[in-house]
């Protein structure tokens, strides 16, 4: 399998610090997932790859985004126990009822099946104004034993330094956009030579992160949890 971060670096350069950490936590996590899996909010489904399923369903509100099936979290249109995992990952922070879409998680959940969610702590606003919350471990630990599911495995997507290089990549991205904006170059030529500007960042503060998160922090970029259903 190739490496993922190639890819991150110049397409997400603002994220790319954040992204990894996140991919580094799903793909630790991914063999539990099997069967027929459920992706709530797939997005782009950037974790496909990682999950041996013998059926993948992609559920999303935004029917831009061409899923399976269009709907909300909230109410997961599928009946009881349809699904041998659940993947769910950075949609939580948009509900506005996260306890809700965790319980609808659980409902559609066979006995025994897995669930994997992440969900941010320490990250910036985005899609806004539909970004409503953040969470400590504990807190998602909360949400998933109401529902019924038992946390098997936590982990932290980033400490204190990935928190703080995603924030320079950020702004020197957004600097490089503004920079260059009036040469009147197209738009792709653009975010690749803001996202040239971030890499040194990215570069640096990848390795730095990587070694400081070995000691541990109290502060964290995120959080990964799987979870079963009893």
């Amino acid at each position: 399998m190739r490496p993922i971060w190639p890819a991150l670096i110049f397409k997400q350069p603002q994220w790319f610090l954040a992204k990894l950490g996140l991919w580094r936590c799903i793909k630790k996590m991914a063999p539990h997932l099997s069967g027929c899996v459920l992706d709530v909010g797939s997005g782009k489904s950037p974790y496909a790859r990682l999950i041996r399923y013998t059926r993948r369903v992609q559920i999303e509100i935004d029917a831009r985004r061409r899923p399976d099936v269009q709907a909300s979290a909230l109410s997961l249109p599928f009946r009881e126990e349809s699904f041998d995992s659940v993947l769910c990952t950075e949609v939580l922070e948009h509900l506005s009822d996260p306890q809700r879409a965790v319980n609808e998680i659980a409902r559609v959940l066979k006995p025994g099946g897995v669930a994997l969610i992440s969900a941010p702590m320490g990250w910036a606003l985005h899609y806004e104004p539909h970004d409503y919350f953040r969470f400590t471990h504990y807190g998602l630990q909360h949400l998933l034993s109401s529902s019924g599911l038992r946390a098997e495995q936590t982990l932290s997507s980033g400490g204190l330094l990935r928190i703080v290089g995603v924030h320079l990549a950020h702004t020197l991205y957004k600097l490089g956009m503004f920079i260059f904006l009036p040469f009147e170059l197209c738009r792709p030529l653009r975010k690749f030579l803001a996202a040239c500007l971030a890499l040194p960042v990215n570069l640096v503060f990848a390795v730095l992160a990587r070694i400081a998160e070995c000691f541990g922090t109290r502060f964290h970029m995120g959080w990964v949890v799987r979870a079963r259903k009893a």
